[in-house]
């Protein structure tokens, strides 16, 4: 049995529940060092056409393509966020962290991680 890490504690104005490190964290945090902060055009332009094409396959009004360091989940590209940054602990996409699998979440309001 996996013993799994305490979740990080849930901020007074923001009452979902934060996701936990990864178990590899360390790892993951060397691989993101790696990582070019700064995109190519052509990635800035691909990751733009992704997010829009995401938004209209799946009808939500907020998708982004991130990464994620310590601290913040850095967007490289969305719509309805409306800001370069967010806390780590108000992200859901700090979520995928603890999985290999694409997160969609189509309704905040019918999954626990994310219901007040």
């Amino acid at each position: 049995m996996i013993n799994l890490p305490q979740h990080p504690p849930i901020a007074p104005l923001f009452s979902f529940l934060p996701a936990m490190d990864p178990l590899n964290e360390e790892g993951r945090m060397l691989s993101l060092c790696k990582l070019a902060r700064e995109w190519t055009t052509w990635q800035e332009y691909r990751s733009r056409e992704i997010v829009k094409a995401s938004m209209a396959e799946f009808g939500v009004t907020g998708v982004s393509i991130s990464l994620m360091d310590k601290s913040h989940e850095i967007f490289k590209a969305e719509i309805g966020y409306n800001c370069r940054m967010i806390k780590r602990s108000e992200s859901i996409a700090a979520h995928v962290l603890l999985t290999t699998e694409v997160l969609v979440v189509l309704d905040t309001r019918k999954v626990f991680h994310f219901i007040q």
